[in-house]
């Protein structure tokens, strides 16, 4: 059975301002993903780059990055070994009983421990990238709303959004959208346009605008006012979606202490 490992959206996004934060946090993944404890003995930039498949310069940056950063990393002088702290919100939480609780809205990183740096890098990347798509398919269940089919919908997300939530350009945004194509994870509609007004009688302007749902038009040619429809994005794969929790840390433990289960904690990394 595959085992996961439970990474706090908020976490991430904390990290996710450049490329090179986001390798620093690839790399912390990187140590939770090896043990158990998180632990990592011999923790040197050799032993990065041959490690993580990555050039000399850039096992040097990440290590001296990893030492740096106190908030991720502790490092133990006297054995020569690092460990990835934890990635759990302390915060107390109570539900309606009063009872506390921890808790985090989670990406699920498959774990891998032969993985190179570039395959975390790239899994982040994608999951920023799917976030806004997988929470805007969640509202509409949640409040089943019913989705326009006619000229204009609101709620479509564009490449820029998709871009503000990975940090990047829309180009570099454009590759991964069509890389996660490939992998048949999303699914793509193509952009549409359509001829919705006669410019010349005001009536018919106004009741299709409000029929689109618009206030302008896209833009105006010969008389006719024009509508674009960009493409829209959905998640293909249950799978995927499924990477998507929100995770209550200890909640099969003390299910099993409640009620004499035996079913073990899965979400303890």
């Amino acid at each position: 059975m595959q085992q996961n490992l439970n990474v706090p959206k908020q976490l991430l996004k904390r990290y996710a301002d450049t490329k090179r934060s986001k390798e620093l946090f690839a790399l912390c993944i990187w140590f939770k993903m090896q043990h158990e404890s998180s632990v990592v003995w011999n923790v040197n930039a050799k032993t990065l780059r041959y490690r993580l498949h990555v050039g000399k310069t850039k096992a040097e940056r990440l290590y001296a990055d990893a030492r740096e950063d106190t908030g991720l990393f502790t490092f133990f002088e006297h054995k020569n070994a690092a460990r990835a702290n934890s990635f759990r919100d302390k915060t107390d939480k109570e539900n309606r009983r009063g009872q506390t609780y921890h808790s985090d809205e989670c990406y699920k990183f498959p774990i891998k421990k032969d993985c190179k740096l570039r395959e975390i890098y790239d899994l982040i990347n994608e999951f920023l990238a799917t976030d806004p798509i997988n929470a805007q398919e969640r509202n509409d269940c949640l409040s089943c709303r019913v989705r326009s089919h006619r000229g204009a919908n609101s709620s479509t997300l564009t490449l820029s959004q998709l871009a503000c939530n990975t940090r990047m350009s829309k180009s570099s945004t454009h590759l991964i959208m069509k890389r996660l194509q490939q992998k048949e994870v999303i699914s793509k509609s193509p952009s549409r346009l359509y001829c919705v007004a006669d410019l010349s009688e005001a009536e018919d302007i106004e009741t299709s605008l409000q029929r689109a749902g618009r206030k302008t038009f896209s833009f105006t040619r010969n008389g006719l006012g024009y509508i674009l429809v960009p493409c829209s994005y959905s998640i293909k794969s249950r799978a995927w979606s499924e990477r998507f929790q929100h995770v209550i840390y200890g909640y099969k433990r003390k299910n099993s202490c409640n009620y004499g289960s035996t079913i073990p904690q899965l979400c303890g990394f």
